[in-house]
């Protein structure tokens, strides 16, 4: 019995709408659509099981099964540069491994999303 979870393992009984996905020192985001979406330094050199449905982004852990991070679809995010997303920026997202400093700037933009929808209560109403 291996004490370490080897990449060559398989990850028992994936859903359609899920992916295995490792996230690399090197490359620390996730894909949603065609988006690059960053990730804390936690994140790095782990794998994570990716799940989207009809209503949430989840990354999750393989083994335990835990929701690492999460967040509403569609996805609204306020820092986009090209195809680039800072996920602190993202509407309602939820993240377990997250570092001081990504929180101190997710607790920025929230303040700002709930300004913009306390202005504006259908600026981010899906159409």
């Amino acid at each position: 019995m291996k004490s370490t979870h080897d990449a060559s393992d398989p990850v028992p009984l994936l859903e359609s709408n899920q992916m295995l996905v490792e996230v690399t020192r090197e490359n620390r985001r996730t894909f949603y659509q065609g988006f690059h979406i960053s990730l804390p330094t936690p994140f790095a050199r782990r794998q994570f099981v990716r799940t989207i449905t009809g209503t949430e982004f989840l990354l999750s852990d393989p083994k335990t099964s835990e929701v690492v991070m999460s967040f509403p679809l569609p996805m609204v995010a306020l820092k986009v540069e090209g195809k680039f997303v800072s996920s602190y920026s993202i509407r309602g997202i939820q993240m377990t491994l997250a570092t001081r400093q990504w929180e101190k700037k997710a607790q920025q933009y929230r303040a700002v999303i709930q300004a913009r929808e306390e202005q504006s209560p259908t600026f981010f109403e899906h159409h």
